[in-house]
């Protein structure tokens, strides 16, 4: 049901700080802790019983013979606020990858581990690469360019690595150890992905002329005059919103286009 609504400036004002307020706070968007193995070593991943997300996001290549990619329980990580106990363990040349995580939704997105190498110099021979959408990989990050403690089974916390937006994203990390009889190993853990909430409230444009308010599932147009209208993220028509009348959206979920006059703003509902 519509219903016509009469907001004084001061009161748009106030709610608009609030939703932008909890809108800019950081939240994990994905998380893996490696959990707690059965054994101290060598568990295969197929034999891994995943307890944070389900098996079908993680996937492994060996890219040289004699390579291996597992989880273990030895050698816990140990910085601040590690999980310990399980973690990922990269001998020699292979890749391992988490697959569609959502990011859509976020912004500020960050990535953060923990790594360790088992040799002096050893943590420097691994990268991560990210892929959007089911598109190309790309370079997120070369390890030997990160702030990393490269000594003898040393664990460091890598903060801060930037992410983009996206509806799937993929990334992987893949090792390059290639001197398999130096025993040489790689470790990984506390992989985790965060971000702000896009924020579902859209301050009045430059121009003044235009204007929208989200609050408890309903949008309301704030515009002077025309209205504003909305649309999925592929460019469907959802709905026409007319000026100071409420539209309820309780059954929308997801990313979403406002167009008021010539302006376009994207939105997100929960």
């Amino acid at each position: 049901m519509k219903k016509n609504f009469t907001f004084a400036k001061s009161l748009f004002v106030a709610c608009l700080s609030v939703v932008a307020s909890a809108a800019g706070a950081q939240e994990v968007v994905f998380k893996e802790t490696f959990g707690t193995p059965a054994s101290e070593k060598d568990e295969l991943l197929e034999d891994h019983v995943w307890g944070e997300n389900p098996s079908s996001m993680f996937a492994s290549a060996l890219l040289l013979e004699g390579s291996s990619v597992n989880v273990r329980s030895n050698n816990p990580s140990d910085y601040e606020g590690a999980s310990g106990d399980g973690n990922l363990y990269f001998k020699g040349c292979a890749s391992f990858s988490i697959l569609g995580i959502s990011t859509a939704d976020r912004s500020s997105l960050n990535l953060s581990f923990g790594a360790f190498g088992k040799k002096v110099d050893d943590v420097k021979l691994m990268k991560v690469e990210y892929a959007k959408d089911g598109g190309a990989k790309a370079l997120l990050a070369d390890f030997a360019s990160l702030d990393l403690n490269t000594g003898k089974k040393k664990w460091t916390k890598v903060e801060n690595i930037a992410l983009p937006q996206a509806n799937s994203l993929d990334l992987t990390f893949t090792s390059n150890l290639t001197d398999l009889l130096a025993d040489g190993g790689i470790r990984l853990d506390d992989i985790t992905v965060t971000g702000s909430k896009v924020g579902t409230a859209i301050s009045q444009v430059s121009d003044g002329s235009h204007g929208v308010l989200a609050a408890n599932h309903s949008l309301l147009y704030l515009g002077q005059q025309g209205r504003a209208v909305l649309y999925t993220s592929d460019g469907r028509k959802v709905a026409e919103l007319l000026p100071h009348v409420s539209f309820d959206t309780a059954a929308l979920h997801g990313v979403f286009i406002l167009k008021m006059g010539n302006q376009s703003r994207k939105i997100v509902l929960e």
